[in-house]
């Protein structure tokens, strides 16, 4: 989906990293099962994320397998499916569908028109399952359209509609952990989505699509700023995600939320301190 909730590789143990690449692959079979060899193409660590988290905070039964699939049809893989492997997996199809359909709307590719009206069908059942999801990420990115189409330039504004969306995908159930759950996900929403709009600033401003820093890439100090923006979001994230009472694969989870989600920026950051 977007590819910066992610792992930083080099500090896991390697039993640890083992551990989630086999929740990745589960994710993958689900997505499988649930719409095909297409929905397997869906696949992020954005999802697989989501399910170390609810695995480890509501420490289901889980089933753990090795699996052969297409990208290895020889030599079987570990697999961990928990009940929250399906959860992610409708979760990741529903927003696959939505932006797929942004990007036929936007770039008219032919491939995103196709995977909008497939799973598009695959979703029904997704909706009546998850209303409020389903009504979360259809208002706020509706809410998103409206922004751009007004060509209003508020990075605040934009990232807290996709934050919200994000907040009620990781609240999945109405109990105590709830609120804190809400919170996570609402400022890792907003990371993603301040994230995306860095990395594709330049893009868009050469095929005149909308960006939230349109008004202010240009301004001095603008990557700087960025960044401090990205790491007041991962603060409060990490704060509310402390309060949550997270054992099992607690290490892993630490390992994203403060180091790994940062990997893809500061790439993305350091190329363009040493281009200037």
């Amino acid at each position: 989906m977007y590819g910066y909730v992610n792992i930083d590789k080099g500090e896991l143990k390697v039993k640890e990293y083992y551990e989630f690449r086999a929740f990745y692959c589960g994710l993958c079979h689900e997505l499988l099962r649930k719409a095909g060899p297409a929905g397997q193409l869906t696949l992020s660590y954005d999802m697989t994320v989501l399910t170390v988290v609810l695995t480890s905070l509501y420490e289901p039964d889980v089933i753990t397998d090795n699996l052969a699939c297409v990208a290895h049809p020889v030599k079987k893989k570990p697999v961990i499916i928990s009940p929250y492997t399906g959860y992610a997996a409708d979760m990741n199809l529903l927003l696959f569908m939505k932006h797929a359909k942004d990007d036929w709307r936007d770039d008219k590719k032919i491939t995103s028109k196709a995977a909008y009206t497939y799973l598009r069908e695959v979703c029904r059942k997704i909706y009546v399952a998850y209303p409020r999801q389903w009504t979360a990420i259809e208002n706020e990115l509706h809410a998103l359209d409206l922004m751009e189409n007004r060509h209003e330039y508020d990075v605040e504004k934009a990232a807290g509609h996709f934050g919200r969306l994000f907040g009620e995908v990781y609240a999945c159930k109405n109990d105590i952990f709830k609120d804190d759950l809400r919170l996570v996900g609402f400022n890792l929403g907003k990371f993603v989505y301040i994230c995306d709009a860095y990395e594709d600033i330049y893009k868009d401003e050469k095929s005149g699509n909308y960006n939230p820093f349109h008004d202010i890439y240009k301004d001095k100090g603008f990557d700087g700023k960025v960044k401090e923006m990205l790491t007041m979001c991962m603060a409060m994230c990490t704060e509310a995600l402390e309060r949550l009472p997270l054992v099992k694969d607690e290490s892993i989870i630490r390992n994203i939320f403060y180091s790994g989600v940062f990997k893809k920026f500061d790439k993305i950051y350091n190329e363009r301190q040493e281009n200037r």
